[in-house]
């Protein structure tokens, strides 16, 4: 018995499908998002008051996320 030959593109031809449609978006893993995270770091009550202490000088070092987080945090945000 022989194994199946080895298909050249790893991801199939759902890879290179194209997303015309503006519903249609290509799908983003959790771990792109998280930097490989599957845990959270901290856990958060069911509602809790977050803000952010970041020197905004040195924001340009975060990634664009990261940023974008810091910068709706500068006043106290409710999370539920």
């Amino acid at each position: 018995m022989t194994p199946p030959p080895a298909s050249p593109d790893p991801y199939g031809a759902l890879h290179h499908a194209s997303y015309d449609g503006e519903g249609d978006q290509p799908l983003v893993r959790p771990y792109a998002m998280t930097g490989g995270r599957t845990r959270p770091r901290y856990q958060l009550a069911i509602e809790a008051l977050v803000s952010t202490t970041a020197d905004p000088a040195h924001l340009g070092t975060l990634l664009p996320e990261h940023q974008r987080i810091c910068h709706l945090c500068r006043e106290v945000k409710s999370v539920a």
